[in-house]
């Protein structure tokens, strides 16, 4: 019974590792009048380090047509709003819960300030963006459309950066 038990954490262990540490992000829209949805993509490229308590990473990226919303329709009309380009973010430094860098969309590149929360080699980070300073076209048909700001939270792992020893001769 014991070895059944362990058998199955174990398995359902393998099942979730990769998703529990995946890089992931996830963009937050605002119909108008009302309502909202979420667009997930967990394809973001890009590595983190965290070296002498900063959190880094000289870009990240994730391209347009790897999200998905749960409208496959929305998913073709978002890539066209994004005009199907890589979304990324340069120069990223972040230390006690706040940080800086640059992102760009649609060829734009604009500073931004973002918060996170470490969890353990493993980041959540959050900051809000007006998709009218990135050039993005407004979005409205019959009354219904989609408000400028858009929430994005990004869940990515770091690792930590080690200086390689000198052997001592």
């Amino acid at each position: 019974m014991r070895l059944y038990c362990w058998s199955i954490l174990l398995f359902v262990g393998f099942i979730c590792w990769p998703h529990a540490w995946a890089k992931k992000i996830k963009l937050t829209m605002t119909f108008t009048p009302s309502g909202s949805f979420e667009a997930i993509s967990e394809k973001l490229k890009g590595n983190l380090v965290k070296k002498d308590g900063i959190l880094q990473s000289e870009r990240l990226w994730v391209n347009a047509h790897t999200f998905r919303t749960e409208v496959k329709l929305r998913d073709v009309h978002l890539t066209r709003y994004l005009n199907n380009s890589r979304i990324s973010m340069f120069d990223i430094k972040a230390q006690n819960g706040k940080g800086e860098g640059t992102l760009e969309i649609n060829g734009v590149r604009q500073p931004i300030l973002m918060n996170y929360t470490d969890k353990n080699n493993h980041v959540e980070v959050t900051f809000d963006i007006d998709a009218a300073e990135f050039n993005l076209p407004k979005v409205d048909f019959l009354g219904i459309g989609v408000s400028n700001l858009v929430k994005v939270w990004v869940s990515a792992p770091y690792r930590i950066y080690k200086e390689k020893e000198t052997k001592k001769n």
